[in-house]
């Protein structure tokens, strides 16, 4: 779409107090109606209307009048917003121009407050070319309910988190700036995509370069996911490998992790092999590769999202540190492997400690059985008390039920009597009383005839 400014340089406050009343309505609301909208933007409604009617005519909302009559953001809108938000932090003071259009984003060429060129990326879910976003992201997670705007923001908000720890841990990627809704601002880098390149003098050098940033991405944990030749930038000036695009970026703990790094490995492999001719050598493995740093904790990548993993998380950091005991003692694996040259000190260790546990162990098993003997004996005088008091209170209650069958036998049955209904005496009152419920009495009606209104009005009782 195309990203019109010129309506911004003359757009007022009212203006964008409308706009965010209706990006706050949207959280519940598909269509956002006219009293919410009067409601969070605390204007009359009046000139709530007039200022409606003219974000609708610049087509910065979108109405709704089938159910009732509401209105909501289109991407044209939310783009102001952003931009809006840039201007008063004095981040950008001129749109140049597009520079690129990818399946879910938008990239703009900007200056900033000093002249130097910088570049701003909006998010653009919910196109033709890329709605599959249950399958390939997890923006959704358990929601039913959701529009693209949302959605795009929290892609961009994914990717900025992404950027800024990675920059700040020596990755070569932009450098970040700022990020407002679903814009994010970013260093520009003078060169190219490697789908635009056609030759390269040093092919070799920078294959093994893209191969280490591989590589040490699952150092520290994180896999890119679509590390491929529209993702990696070379600059013009000393060939420098950039890394771009990154909400898609999972943790080494996700289920397809394995998957998703060969697919890596396997396009940047083949990319190289056909059109540069580069000899690729021994690939890496993710399984051999170690993780050093867990940088998929802090951004939350995906595969930490649900809380069972942070349990998991611990436990291979206790595997983690008896990994790191058992090689120091002279183990190689968990599974038994040892170095001959420490055989005999561990065996040893493992003796005396054998020895003094099982002595520990005699001395408390003594201890237990005296306990039991003294506590059954006891239980055995407390028992025999006990029978002898219930076999007494038996028989007391034995004789006093005998007793009582012999005296119900003796007794004489009492006749049964029926149950007879006094009817009440016929006197005026009950008679009134039941031809008051019988016969009601009727209520004055009125209808409505050519002459006039008419009263119409019964006798008390109809008979």
């Amino acid at each position: 779409m195309r990203l019109d400014t010129n309506a911004l340089l003359f757009i007022t406050k009212e203006e964008i107090r409308v706009l965010t009343a209706i990006e706050m309505g949207m959280r519940n609301h598909e269509f956002v109606p006219v009293h919410l909208i009067e409601r969070i933007s605390r204007l009359k409604r009046a000139n709530t209307y007039k200022i409606i009617q003219l974000v609708l005519k610049n087509k910065l909302v979108n109405r709704e009048s089938k159910k009732y009559e509401g209105y909501r953001l289109t991407y044209l809108g939310y783009d102001y917003l952003a931009l809006y938000a840039f201007m008063k932090r004095g981040q950008i003071t001129k749109i140049i121009g597009k520079i690129g259009v990818g399946k879910e984003s938008d990239i703009y060429k900007c200056l900033d407050a000093h002249g130097e060129e910088i570049v701003l990326k909006f998010a653009r879910l919910g196109r033709v070319s890329f709605r599959a976003i249950k399958d390939k992201r997890d923006y959704i997670q358990e929601r039913k309910n959701y529009n693209w705007l949302y959605l795009s923001r929290l892609a961009s908000i994914k990717e900025f988190t992404f950027m800024e720890l990675l920059y700040k841990n020596g990755f070569p990627t932009p450098k970040p700036i700022d990020s407002n809704r679903h814009g994010i601002l970013m260093s520009l880098i003078n060169g190219y995509t490697l789908c635009n390149v056609r030759e390269l003098e040093n092919a070799q050098e920078i294959y093994q370069q893209l191969m280490n940033v591989l590589i040490r991405f699952a150092e520290n944990g994180l896999i890119h996911s679509d590390f491929n030749e529209f993702n990696l930038m070379i600059s013009k000036i000393d060939l420098k490998v950039y890394v771009i695009d990154f909400p898609q970026m999972v943790s080494t703990l996700h289920l397809n992790a394995q998957e998703l790094f060969d697919r890596d490995l396997e396009g940047l492999v083949l990319w190289f092999t056909k059109k540069y001719g580069v000899d690729p050598g021994v690939l890496p493995n993710l399984a051999d590769i170690e993780v050093k740093k867990r940088l998929d904790t802090e951004v939350k990548a995906s595969g930490f999202l649900n809380k069972a993993l942070d349990k998991d998380l611990k436990q291979l950091e206790l595997l983690d540190n008896y990994n790191k005991i058992v090689r120091e003692r002279g183990y190689d694996k968990l599974d038994g492997d040892y170095n001959s040259e420490n055989d005999e000190e561990m065996l040893e260790g493992g003796e005396d400690d054998l020895e003094e546990g099982n002595e520990k162990e005699g001395e408390y098993e003594e201890t237990k059985e005296e306990e039991k003997l003294e506590s059954d004996n006891e239980n055995e005088d407390d028992s025999e008390n006990e029978n002898d008091n219930d076999d007494d209170d038996e028989e007391e209650e034995r004789e006093e039920t005998e007793e009582e069958r012999k005296e119900k036998k003796k007794r004489p049955k009492e006749p049964k009597v029926k149950k007879t209904e006094k009817k009440p005496e016929e006197t005026e009152e009950y008679i009134d009383k039941v031809l008051k419920k019988k016969f009601k009495p009727r209520k004055t009606v009125t209808k409505n005839t050519n002459k006039g209104r008419k009263k119409i009005a019964a006798s008390d009782y109809n008979f």
